[in-house]
């Protein structure tokens, strides 16, 4: 019985290989290229070998159900593996996300929203403050440069050069981030020059200590002196006799520079300030450490 449903397969599969050849010849091609590929072919000598090692019906039927489940099996792991690479890639489908996902998906969003913006905001208040440093830098050269030039010896402040950084000059000191003047320490150079008389340097409104003794300076003492409220420390002591200080000045300076902690005044004419205005001292109670003054003839 075997034998004869044998026979009777072949001569099935010999006439519809004689019906079929025409269409085998016309799609040559396609054939070809579909059972020479390697994962067709692999599957086709599998499906042989199975249908070698049976010897009945009931068996083939058992192997080809087999045979479908390890292919199917094999077609789900490929999937899955393809499934897991996207979402690896691409991440997971908003579709597929819960409420509460998404929802964690967009305050992680919103926070590397921000952490961008912030980062720009950074970027662009560094810039801004680069940008005003310079500013302050090259204001303060200028100022600095006027003062040096109204020496009579100005070939003392050797490394004050215009075009380079004023804060690294002698004498100078700046704040690190607003490139501000803020101590000028020009003490025993030997300067020479008519008072305080260009009086530029009294624009320097961010100095905290100025210190000019001991220099060859005369004339009166400019009431702009007053616009450098932010004084901490100023010493203008040991210099020419001739150097004065009026009411006005002295009443100017003493209201507004109400952080003085360290006054030095020796050797500056005082005689012209009223007995009043020395009363003054009082608004620098709470600030004023050291206080050096001496009253000379006019």
């Amino acid at each position: 019985m075997n034998c004869l449903f044998c026979v009777m397969l072949r001569l099935l599969l010999l006439s519809s290989q004689a019906v079929d050849a025409s269409e085998y010849a016309n799609n040559k091609f396609k054939y070809s290229f579909t059972t020479n590929s390697t994962p067709v072919r692999g599957t086709i000598d599998r499906y042989k070998k199975a249908c070698a090692a049976s010897t009945n019906a009931e068996s083939v039927s058992e192997a080809n159900t087999q045979f479908y489940q390890q292919e199917a099996s094999k077609f789900k792991r490929q999937i899955r593996d393809i499934q897991n690479l996207n979402r690896h890639i691409l991440g997971e489908a908003l579709s597929s996300l819960s409420l509460k996902e998404l929802k964690n998906l967009e305050s992680r969003l919103e926070k590397g929203l921000s952490r961008v913006r912030s980062r720009k905001h950074e970027t662009l208040f560094a810039d801004i403050e680069f940008m005003q440093k310079r500013s302050n830098e090259g204001l303060s050269r200028s100022v600095l440069l006027l003062f040096k030039n109204s020496f009579n010896t100005p070939s003392i402040l050797e490394t004050w050069i215009n075009g380079t950084v004023c804060c690294e000059w002698d004498g100078v000191t700046c704040d690190i981030i607003s490139g501000h003047v803020m101590d000028l320490n020009l003490s025993l150079l030997n300067l020479q020059g008519q008072s305080y008389p260009n009086c530029t340097i009294f624009s320097l409104s961010h100095l905290q200590q100025l210190d000019l003794s001991s220099n060859y300076f005369f004339g009166d003492i400019s009431s702009t002196i007053s616009h450098l409220s932010k004084l901490q420390s100023l010493d203008l002591s040991f210099n020419s006799v001739r150097m004065r200080l009026d009411s006005y000045t002295w009443n100017k300076l003493i209201q507004n520079a109400t952080n003085l902690a360290e006054l030095h005044l020796g050797g500056v004419d005082m005689s012209f300030i009223e007995n009043s205005s020395m009363s003054l001292l009082t608004y620098l109670s709470s600030s004023l450490i050291s206080l050096i003054i001496s009253q000379t003839p006019n």
